[in-house]
């Protein structure tokens, strides 16, 4: 689909006061601008910053196309766990980010089998860049 894609941070801030009727109102404006091809959407923990994914996945209007950033979710893990990442020289901190690439593998699945179609366009995928990051760590076998 030909268009503009609304990035995460323009399209969701405007979201602070959600609730059913907000949320509501927000999509169906969305669906009214004419050049809208789809959304980044913000990945965190899950798709759902409230823990309600399944739930956010079915308001996702079919006929967009979806670009998913990690970068939210990367920020949120690193203030957690400071060795958190792919590029991490921690066997944990890697294992932590494979297990969230996991979870947005399926969600991608999901998204894609809802839509009948490939509707998940791209992924930015953020290796957690940090003063301990190992450039060696991408290397497959590593512990």
């Amino acid at each position: 689909m030909k268009g503009w894609y609304l990035g995460a941070y323009a399209g969701y801030a405007s979201l602070a006061d959600k609730s059913v009727e907000s949320d509501a109102r927000y999509w169906d404006g969305l669906t009214l601008l004419p050049h809208l091809a789809g959304l980044e959407l913000p990945f965190y923990s899950d798709l759902s910053e409230s823990g309600r994914s399944d739930k956010f996945l079915r308001t996702l209007p079919k006929h967009w196309d979806y670009i998913i950033t990690l970068l939210p979710g990367t920020m949120q893990s690193l203030a957690l766990q400071p060795d958190y990442g792919l590029a991490s020289k921690s066997s944990e901190g890697r294992k932590a980010a494979l297990s969230r690439m996991a979870l947005v593998h399926r969600r991608i699945h999901e998204i894609n089998d809802r839509m009948g179609r490939q509707a998940v366009r791209g992924i930015e995928i953020h290796s957690a860049p940090t003063r301990t990051a190992d450039a060696e760590s991408r290397r497959c076998g590593r512990p």
